[in-house]
């Protein structure tokens, strides 16, 4: 996708190249091994496109969702082949115990959706070229858009 906008964003000199990844790039737990890398692999293309094409007026940025209900959670969170995680002695049980904590935020957070990503999607879109943070996220308890770096341009 980005290849196919790429020119067109270089012709103009503006544009958003907006990668979400998610918390897990940064907090891996057992048995997600696939997921957590592919996410830091994201990270590290947004910020290869951040140095490469900030000077040509094109911003880049990372959404990183925390957790939100949804039923890939689920499954990313149980071990496929629960026989072979019974071979990882006491670690097999944390996957299980961080999805019970998560089910408690859930819990005490009903009005926590995805909707909420969604909307900070369009907050940071809306921001006016320049400001936008390099890394925003919305995590488990609510908290709208924060910067966790400085913004683009000024980094």
């Amino acid at each position: 996708m980005t290849r196919a906008v790429l020119p067109y964003m270089k012709k103009q000199q503006y544009g958003l190249l907006m990668l979400i990844s998610s918390l897990s790039a940064r907090l891996s737990v057992p048995f997600q091994g696939p997921y957590s890398p592919s996410k830091w692999a994201a990270e590290a293309l947004a910020e290869s496109y951040r140095m490469e094409v900030s000077n040509l007026g094109i911003e880049s940025c990372i959404v990183e969702p925390g957790a939100f209900p949804n039923e890939f959670i689920n499954s990313l969170l149980q071990p496929s082949e629960i026989e072979r995680a019974a071979d990882y002695g006491a670690v097999k049980d944390l996957p299980g115990e961080l999805l019970a904590s998560i089910d408690g935020v859930f819990k005490s957070n009903p009005e926590h959706s995805p909707v909420l990503v969604a909307k900070a999607i369009l907050e940071l879109i809306k921001m006016p070229h320049g400001k936008r943070p390099y890394r925003s996220r919305r995590d488990v308890h609510g908290r709208s858009c924060s910067a966790l770096e400085p913004t683009i341009g000024k980094s």
